[in-house]
Parts: structure tokens; sequence; C-alpha cells
């Protein structure tokens, strides 16, 4: 029954992401429409509010995921349900328990092909909101 117990705390203490956001950039920071103007990716979102969180520092990984599936910058690895992945960019931020808007930059140094592009959020180890938008061109 404690173990029961525990378990619901740990989901009740996990971390969402709402509200996310993925905006295509040039190299002037304005929205960029087509694929070969974008150099950076822009993945905003709002870790949301909860009281049973523990507050302090976190890493927020960002995975952006190309039409074909593929990563986008794949940097750096982080640890999800016991396998390596490649994220695309990562951010330290101070979690108080609070609303909190959180923007990462992904650079982009490749071709890319029209589709669409979605960002995976993950902290703790989990999956914790994702987005996506439609390139068309």
């Amino acid at each position: 029954e404690r173990a029961a117990l525990q378990e619901k705390v740990e989901i009740a203490s996990q971390l969402n992401a709402g509200e996310v956001v993925v905006v295509p950039l040039k190299n002037n920071g304005k929205f960029a429409k087509r694929c070969k103007d974008i150099k950076t990716f822009a993945v905003d979102f709002t870790l949301e509010r909860n009281v049973t969180a523990t507050t302090g520092v976190r890493t927020v990984y960002v995975r952006l995921t190309k039409p074909n599936g593929t990563v986008v910058n794949a940097s750096e690895k982080f640890t999800y349900e016991n396998k390596q992945l490649e994220c695309s960019a990562s951010k330290v931020v101070e979690y108080d328990g609070s609303n909190q808007n959180v923007k990462v930059y992904v650079p982009v140094a490749e071709y890319l092909e029209p589709g669409i592009f979605t960002a995976y959020i993950f902290v703790d180890g989990q999956h914790i909101g994702q987005g996506s938008i439609e390139i068309k061109k």
C-alpha cells in the first residue's frame, strides 16, 4: 500500500510542459517561412505550476525531429526509459513551483526538407510535452 502511494506521489510530482510552440527563425531573428531560410528554431513552452513537484535546478532537454524522424542538431544525449536519446538542445532552469516560461533555441546547420517538425520536451527522464509546426516549402 505504501509503495502504491509513493508511486502516486511520483506521478503527481512530474512536471508538465504546456503551450509548446515551435518557431522557425531566420538569421535576423524574424519568422522564417521557407526551409532554406531557417537558421534557428525557438521552442517556447510553459513549465506548469505543480505544488507537489520539488523546486530547484532542472535540465530541460529538447529533441527536435525532422519530417523523416532524424534529430535536428543532435549534439548531446540524455536518458529516457533506460535508453540514451539524442537531443537538439538543453537548458538549465531554476524551477520554483509556479508557471514558468522557457525558451530553448535549436541551431540549424543542415539542409531541411519541408514537412512537420516536432519538438519533444524532457525533464528528469520524463517526457513532459511536445509541439510541432508544418513548414510547406
